[in-house]
């Protein structure tokens, strides 16, 4: 998470939150969201109750990065990001789990964990 002396105090925004049962992220985390996309084999929400409510919040604050883009010659790198999108799974006892980070225009808001 980035520090008060990369951008000052952090400001968050919740932006969009939902509810989901543990049953439900480990089918949204085992499924590909298109053939042959990445996705988990063996989820790690398999651990909870299938029944466990969980809070998926989208929260809108600084910047993922203060790096431009990938090191290395020949890169290009991508303009600094003013707008990020952190994504946290809180648990019903209150554990938070960050599950990605992003910009806003990257991480869009979505009923289907990102």
């Amino acid at each position: 998470m980035p520090s008060e002396q990369d951008y000052g105090p952090p400001t968050f925004v919740l932006a969009a939150s939902f509810e989901a049962t543990a049953a439900e992220l480990v089918a949204w985390d085992e499924s590909p969201v298109a053939a042959g996309a990445p996705h988990a084999v063996s989820s790690r929400w398999r651990s909870r109750p299938p029944a466990d409510v969980l809070a998926i919040c989208y929260f809108d604050g600084p910047p993922s990065t203060k790096q431009g883009g990938p090191p290395g010659a020949g890169s290009t790198p991508r303009p600094l990001s003013t707008a990020g999108r952190w994504v946290v799974v809180v648990g019903p006892e209150g554990s938070e789990t960050l599950i990605k980070i992003g910009d806003q225009a990257d991480v869009v808001i979505t009923r289907r964990v990102p």
